[in-house]
This record gives structure tokens, sequence and C-alpha cells, in this order.
């Protein structure tokens, strides 16, 4: 073992210090990784976490937080309390540039960290070259920053409110925007004016053709000025808009992220698009010992479109596997659903569903993006709050609640309750007499009740047996059921 580490971590590593593992990035899918060390603690090495805030903020509920239905603290994780319960050191600063070939990670602040792990999670950049001259410009990026300067132009136009407001970006992130910003100001005495400037691909390319149907609907509806065209700026720092000229209040650049440019001096394989290219175990294809996922990455062997929703359902197989490779065992493999569910937030807590080539709308469908962004902030909000120990520990009563074990307990249910029902009561289903409700619910929900304590003592017991079982567990779990898409 000792011989397998030295070969991974090079001839000239110290072999006295303990094996020392960078999370370059605080996003989705470090927090799967946070996550898994609080559980089980990666004995004999040194972590350290490089991120530019201590606070992670959830993108999924910026629309919301802009029409104020959120309060800020609601977006937040405390992603350092998080890492503080691994045990993990915390380096409030970016990355700057990375020789891999050295195995050197070089921080803004002039600092240099050697690693024998690397995990890049920083996501990606804005390209705002093609804004140059607009003065009123707030990129969608960092978010931490939108947020302060939006609040600034809040006040701003406090009295009078603004009159023109640009959204500049037709994907989901810029469309939510949109919504988003025509709902906040809708009940201004004149009420602003709001244009979606999409580009050449169109609104919500990759989308079904219904689903762009709803949302331009929506849209109209709103009062929002699609323009099908490239951002153009004229004289002055002025937008070309629909043949003319126009000086807005605000221009918000929501047009989506590249991979850092320092990836470009990195040493490091990379795909057409600049991204790290890594293989299905998220290891680069030219580094060992470097791992990639989120919007720095790019799939060697399948192009998958940059979605925090990637993230999130890689984030425990890239800790399962950053926890096999310092073991030497076998990496996992990450197999991505082969079709996205979107929800996508038009305002005024309504929501319009994608999912492949099925799409629906309705307040139901906020409701339901709400509850999936609420529980999975407020997961890791409070696992932030856990010390290691208590972390570890499952009740039975929220083992029976988890989604894994109500799904196989709902199963269960259906397929033994009509079963029994089909044995007791078939005669009367078939010929229409009178069956006993009762009973039918009973062979329902008897089978459902065991099948759930029986999941949950399965959990229970899983969650206290040996370290390397739990890895591989958590190589096949996911970090929810439902794989929704971030903005």
């Amino acid at each position: 073992m000792i011989d397998e580490l030295t070969k991974r971590r090079g001839s000239g590593a110290d072999p006295s210090r303990p094996l020392r593992v960078i999370l370059a990035g605080g996003g989705h899918s470090h927090l799967a990784v946070l996550k898994d060390w609080q559980r089980d603690p990666l004995t004999g090495t040194e972590r350290i976490l490089v991120t530019p805030s201590s606070r992670m903020t959830y993108s999924g509920m910026l629309p919301g937080w802009i029409e104020r239905l959120y309060r800020r603290s609601e977006l937040e994780i405390d992603i350092r309390s998080l890492a503080a319960a691994t045990g993990t050191l915390v380096m409030e600063d970016e990355v700057a540039a990375l020789d891999a070939d050295a195995k050197l990670l070089t921080l803004s602040s002039g600092k240099i960290l050697e690693y024998d792990v690397l995990s890049l999670g920083v996501g990606g950049h804005l390209e705002l070259s093609a804004f140059s001259g607009v003065k009123s410009l707030l990129p969608v990026r960092p978010i931490d920053r939108f947020m302060e300067r939006w609040e600034k132009f809040e006040r701003s136009v406090a009295q009078s409110g603004p009159s023109q407001i640009a959204v500049v970006g037709g994907g989901a992130a810029g469309t939510e925007l949109a919504f988003a910003v025509a709902s906040r100001f809708q009940e201004n005495p004149v009420p602003a004016r709001i244009v979606l400037i999409t580009g050449q691909d169109g609104l919500l390319a990759g989308h079904a053709s219904g689903v762009r149907k709803r949302v331009r609907a929506a849209l109209e509806g709103r009062g929002v000025d699609i323009q099908l065209a490239d951002l153009a700026v004229g004289e002055g720092g002025q937008l070309v808009h629909n043949g003319g000229s126009a000086r807005f209040d605000l221009v918000i650049a929501a047009t989506g992220s590249n991979p850092p440019r320092w990836l470009a001096g990195s040493s490091l394989a990379l795909g057409p698009d600049g991204g790290v290219s890594i293989g299905a175990d998220l290891e680069s294809r030219s580094h060992r010992g470097v791992f990639a996922a989120g919007d720095v990455s790019e799939r060697a062997d399948r192009r998958l479109a940059r979605s925090g929703a990637h993230a999130v359902k890689a984030g425990p197989i890239l800790a399962a596997n950053l926890r096999s490779f310092v073991r030497g065992d076998k990496l996992q493999s990450y197999s991505p659903r082969k079709r996205t569910l979107y929800l996508l937030s038009i305002g005024q807590r309504n929501a319009i569903l994608s999912w492949g080539s099925l799409s629906a709308q309705g307040s139901w469908v906020w409701h339901f993006k709400d509850w999936i962004d609420r529980r999975f902030v407020t997961h890791f909000q409070r696992l932030a709050f856990l010390g290691p120990a208590e972390s570890r520990r499952t009740t039975l009563a929220r083992a029976m609640l988890s989604p894994s074990v109500l799904r196989t307990a709902l199963q269960v249910s259906l397929v033994v309750g009509t079963c029994l029902n089909a044995i007791n009561q078939g005669d009367e289903l078939l010929s229409g007499e009178a069956v006993s409700w009762g009973r039918i619910t009973l062979n329902y929900f008897v089978p459902f009740l065991v099948a759930s304590f029986s999941g949950a003592r399965a959990r229970q017991a899983m969650e206290n047996a040996s370290p390397s079982r739990r890895s591989k567990a958590t190589a096949t779990s996911r970090s929810d059921p439902l794989d929704q898409e971030t903005t």
C-alpha cells in the first residue's frame, strides 16, 4: 500500500507527510464530498478546501430571491462550518494557476500549494468581452457579488423605478431571471420595460418545442420583449435593439459559463470547449489523481450540457472515487440520465416543468420546485451545524422518511397489496359487487409499513458497517432522487 501511494504521489514527495487532498472550489459536487467526509472521515490525509467565499449561495433560488420570495439566508450554505466538521482546512482564495505535471496549485494571493490528489469544482466564468463599453452591466456570477449589486440597484430606483432592463442569455438562467425581474417591478406605477436578448440560438435551445412555446407565451404575458439576435453594443455603451439603439438602466449578463482560462496552461488534457477532459470515473484523462466535476469539466466519452444538475448527481460518485483513489481501490463510473428534469420559475409562484418532450405548467410545479430547493439547502445547512459523530447517526424515523426507503416501500406495497386484494376480493372486484375498502387499504398499508421499517433498519445497519462498505454504498447513491436542473 505504501509503495502504491508513493508511486501515485511521485518520487519527489515527502513520504512522512500525510496524503494531501485539495478541493478547489465550493460548488455542488464538493458539497457531496464534504458530506461524505463528515459521515466517514478520510483518515490518513490532510484536506484543504480552496473557495473564494465561506458561504455557498444556491443559484436555483436566486430568481425567487429577486422576487422577494426568499430571504438571503435561505439561499446560503455555510461551507466553512461544513468543512470544519470534517477537519478540512478552509482557505478563502481563488485558483490562479495549475501545474498538473508538478502537482502545484497557485492561488490569487500568491500562495502555492502542493497536492497529491486534486478535485476541481471551481465552476466556470462568464465571457464578458461582448459587453465591452456597457456601463450598467451586472454579471450573474459570482452570485454573491450579483446579489450585492442588485440590492444597490433596487435602492437607487426605489422612488421612480427603472425604465428599461435587459437580460442577455436565452438559456434557463437568463429566462428565469427575465421572469423574476418582470415580476419584481410589475407593480410599479410605470412598469419597467424588460428585454430578453437570447442570441441566434433562440429561446431555451435544446428544449422541446412544447416547452419553448409555453415559455414564450408566459414571457409575452409578463410583457417581456424577446429579441432573437446576438448582443450588439453601439457607441456610448448603448445596446443595439430592434434596428435602433437604447440605453438600459441595467444589463444582466447570464450568457452561460466557460471553463477557467488558467486551465490552458495547466498541462491537463482539455476538451473541445476548454474544460478538463475526464472519463466516466471523473478523473483526468492525462493526469492521475486529478478529478473534475461540473462546468470545469468535459466528458471525453460523451457530450453533456453544462448543467448544475450534473454537478449535483456526480457529487456522490466524486466523493467515492476520491476515497477509492486514496485507498487504491477501483474507481466508480458516473452514468448521467438521458433526460434531465428542469423546473423553470416563471414568476408569481408559477413554474414550467420540462422533461424531454414532456412539459407541464402551474403553481403546483413551482411548489414542487420550492420543496426540492428548500430541502437541498436546509439539508446542508443542518450538516454544517452537526459534528462528525452526530451527522453519522440517523434515527429510525428519519431513515423511514428518506426518499430511497419510501420509494422501495411504495413499490413493495403496490405489488404485495395488489396480490393480496386479488386473492381476497378478486371475485367481488371483477363482478362489481360491494368490497371492503378498509381491507383493501390495509392490504396496501401494512406491506408499506413493514417494507419502510425494514428498509430503515437496513440503512442504519449499513451506516454502522465498516468504512469500506459505506464507501461502496456511497458510490451508488444519489444526492437526491429528483434531479432538478439548477441555473
